[in-house]
């Protein structure tokens, strides 16, 4: 029977043993007398591409670099084509699979490179320390030196539990059961396996290192403020080795962590999925392909854009085919067979003829996304990788003739070309396959919807991440942050825009920008001892003010007071004014390093716009524009109270910058080209707090990239478009950034079910009951009682159309094979009453 069988391993992984069993099998296979040309062998060797006929070449090389190997027999035996997996059940059902401590017991080799893996990463948190000792410590955006040097430890002892990982895969043997169950996805991950054998790595609480319980430490077997990583809760042993005391007491702090947040997170997360299968159980695709709830409101003109079937979509980021490995099986199953290969120019004709058909038009089910993927695979993938193939093999051009030029087209044939045959067999294969896929009329797409985005949430933990490599600023992420997003939180703990720069490879633009987007105080720029001066009248005034209030006994004196006082040094007694003000002294050189905008009448105009301090425009006087004075409004028994108040208050001013706005740091980001070559490096800023619009508006600043993570500030500021995608973009950066990947069109379908009121809904109570019309629906949500008291006084009807209330009162409900009303064309039947007749 004609088939194919494909070998595809690297030629160091095998086995001499397995190498004369293959050649044994190959030499007692009959094969017709093309045999030898049918088995192609290909290898690539940095790039470069080596190719050769016959299987004599299948010999074990030794020192070679070859990194794949293709093996193709165009005729196989029946007695070739084993039950392969029958056969495999057999083995291991003789053979067994365990584990024993030799699994697990690491070898002279790779307890040598761990020691020395460990101790260089001791060197570096070592000089880390020292230079945060010495006060030499260079600080990251937007941290201090102790955050900076809480980052760079935390870094670098991440690295070493990693590169120890790497060294020990590396190590085990094909056949180690530990590294079997790994690869194969039964059970465990590199992690558990380097754990167990190498090093168990530093130990983490609260997203932190161990922090300090006793005085100034983490333990009592350590020095007081030690930063060492030993005394902040890094294992350097395994669980082979046997932990230490101090570091069998830190993985219990982490694994205790653990526990409780499996507790807390299984009542969260089951809440949440409630909530979203009592808000999506009753959507389903209609029969003209548009999602609506039982009432029949559009929420979807077609599921997903696409009205594909997320369940049989072929790649992880839920397009319908993998290209690559049907165009692998159509070379496969359809050899040249002596066929000439096309060129360029005749794949791209041939292609497009085939997308003009109306199969492949949106009035025939195909939407653009895909017209276009396979356009592109096949015309700019494809065809090019051919045409510089043929370029490197000089086949352009006259160099070859006759016998050498036919073998090297057969080559370039085997290696990406592509026949017309194979071509049309693969098109047709693509485009019936893409309509096989298509969404069938009544799928409850909601219940899977919800099902899909609530239970990967049960593996999601309830911990804050690092932002964007940005060690000070963390974000929500995980349970909270689904929650967060569902309920349309008003409020939410770390609110972040992400503000994308005009120029963006421009560092000092970046710095000058992110002055002018952080609230900038008063205070910052006017010292205490300096810069806020409180001008008082004659001492004898003083006196009589003091003794009013009875805060001076008449046994002392003015200057004993003064002297006594803390802020005597910013008190200058003037004998010769009778007003008493505050003057504000300006430090201009900050200012001007700062790269900021600010003098005296700035300052002015952010006083009286300040509502808590209450000034009039006659009590701010500007002297210079580097100096002004403030001259409170009290009677004589509460200037003094009222000269403190104002004098605590200044301070706390925004002269420039957002309010709303905590701070921002510039991020450096690198960026690649297409082939992920780093191409140079950009800068954007990270602004902790609310305020898009005005972070939008400020000068410089790239509004139509600049994106918040604040869903109701976004449907506020942009509309509720913006906020639909928001809500898709928050939901799959928040799963992704677990290693989590659900299908793009389960959240699409959440995103428009929470916007299609006009308004961001939360699927909460308040949400649901916006959402749907139904009382008994409602009333099997929350506040049972309530609803159905208030639907009785005021006399509501109820249709009974959606899925609860189908099951409440016991009819079938109006999805799946029950959405459609069967009506049946019968002729009327003519009776006749009449007695019959006693006598025939």
């Amino acid at each position: 029977m004609a088939g194919q069988l494909i070998f595809r391993r690297g030629l160091n992984d095998w086995e001499v043993d397995e190498f004369a069993q293959l050649m044994q099998l190959l030499d007692s296979v009959s094969l017709d007398s093309n045999r030898r040309d049918s088995i192609i062998w290909a290898a690539s060797n940095d790039g470069k591409f080596t190719v050769s006929r016959g299987y004599t070449l299948l010999q074990k090389q030794q020192g070679s670099t070859f990194t794949w190997v293709v093996l193709a027999l165009n005729k196989i035996e029946t007695s070739l084509r084993l039950p392969f997996g029958y056969s495999s059940a057999r083995w291991i059902g003789n053979h067994g699979f365990s584990i024993g401590i030799d699994d697990v017991t690491p070898g002279e080799n790779l307890v040598k490179q761990k020691q020395e893996e460990i101790h260089q990463n001791y060197k570096k948190c070592e000089d880390r320390i020292q230079q945060f000792n010495e006060g030499k410590l260079a600080v990251q955006p937007g941290c201090d030196a102790a955050q900076t040097l809480e980052a760079e430890v935390t870094m670098a002892l991440n690295k070493v539990r990693d590169d120890i990982g790497k060294i020990c895969m590396k190590a085990l043997h094909w056949r180690n059961s530990p590294l079997i169950m790994s690869q194969c996805g039964s059970k465990g991950s590199p992690i558990n396996i380097s754990q167990m054998i190498a090093c168990v790595g530093q130990q983490s609480v609260g997203g932190r290192r161990a922090p300090d319980r006793f005085i100034d430490r983490s333990l009592p077997h350590f020095p007081t403020k030690s930063k060492f990583p030993t005394a902040k809760g890094f294992v350097a042993h395994s669980f082979f080795d046997g932990l230490s005391a101090t570091e069998f007491f830190f993985h219990t702090m982490g694994g205790r962590e653990g526990l409780v947040d499996t507790a807390v997170k299984t009542a969260d997360t089951g809440y949440m999925s409630r909530r979203l299968m009592k808000a999506l159980e009753d959507l389903a695709v209609y029969y003209d392909n548009t999602v609506r709830n039982a009432s029949a409101s559009i929420i979807q003109f077609m599921y997903g854009d696409d009205g594909m079937d997320p369940s049989q979509m072929e790649e992880k980021k839920g397009r319908p085919l993998n290209f690559s490995r049907l165009f692998m099986k159509v070379k496969a199953t359809c050899p040249p067979r002596g066929e000439k290969g096309l060129s360029y120019s005749e794949i791209c004709e041939i292609v497009n003829e085939r997308l003009s058909y109306h199969d492949m038009s949106p009035e025939g089910g195909c939407s653009e996304a895909f017209r276009a993927s396979l356009s592109d695979f096949l015309i700019k993938n494809l065809a090019e990788t051919l045409k510089r193939l043929r370029e490197a093999l000089l086949l352009g051009g006259e160099q070859y003739a006759g016998g050498d030029r036919e073998y090297l087209e057969n080559v370039a044939l085997n290696i990406s070309g592509i026949t017309k045959k194979q071509l049309q067999v693969f098109l047709n294969m693509c485009i019936s396959r893409y309509h096989l896929k298509r969404l069938e009329s009544g799928t409850a797409i909601g219940a899977i919807g919800a099902q899909s985005i609530g239970e990967p949430g049960t593996q999601m933990t309830l911990k804050t991440f690092h932002f964007a490599g940005v060690a000070s600023m963390n974000v929500t992420l995980g349970v909270p942050r689904i929650k967060e997003i569902i309920n349309s939180a008003k409020k939410i703990n770390t609110p972040i825009i992400i503000a994308k720069l005009l120029s963006a490879a421009n560092l000092t633009a970046a710095r000058m920008i992110k002055a002018r987007i952080e609230k900038t105080l008063l205070g910052q720029f006017a010292s205490s001892t300096k810069s806020l001066i409180i001008t008082l009248p004659s001492p004898s005034w003083i006196a009589t003010l003091l003794l009013s209030q009875k805060l001076l006994s008449n046994d002392s004196s003015i200057e004993n007071l003064l002297k006594a006082t803390p802020v005597a040094k910013s008190v200058k007694i003037v004998m010769a004014s009778r007003l008493a003000s505050i003057a504000i002294t300006l430090d201009m050189e900050t200012i001007q390093v700062s790269q900021l905008c600010i003098d005296a009448y700035t300052v002015k105009q952010s006083i009286l716009q300040t509502p808590k301090i209450k000034l009039k425009e006659q009590q701010v006087k500007v002297l210079n524009p580097r100096k002004l004075e403030v001259f409170p409004q009290a009677n004589k028994d509460k200037l003094h109270f009222e000269l403190h108040r104002l004098k605590n208050k200044l301070p706390s001013v925004v002269v420039k910058g957002i309010t709303t706005v905590q701070r921002a740091v510039v991020n450096k980001e690198q960026e690649r080209d297409c082939k992920s070559d780093v191409k140079g490096e950009t800068y954007e800023l990270l602004v902790e707090g609310t305020g898009l619009l005005a972070v939008m508006g400020i000068d410089r600043v790239d509004g139509r990239n600049t994106k918040s993570n604040h869903i109701m500030e976004v449907q506020q500021r942009l509309g509720i478009e913006a906020a639909r995608i928001s809500i898709i973009d928050v939901i799959n950066y928040t799963m992704s950034s677990h290693g989590m990947t659900i299908d793009l069109r389960h959240m699409v379908l959440l995103a428009d079910l929470m916007t299609y009121k006009g308004e961001v809904l939360g699927i909460t109570r308040h949400g649901v009951q916006k959402m749907k019309d139904s009382v008994l629906m409602l009333a099997s949500f929350e506040k049972t009682t309530d609803h159905l008291f208030n639907a009785s006084v005021n006399g509501r009807d109820d249709k009974i159309e959606g899925v609860r209330e189908c099951i409440i009162t016991g009819i079938p409900m109006q999805i799946g094979t029950g959405m459609f009303k069967l009506r049946q064309c019968v002729q009327q039947v003519e009776l006749n009453y009449q007695s019959e007749p006693m006598l025939s």
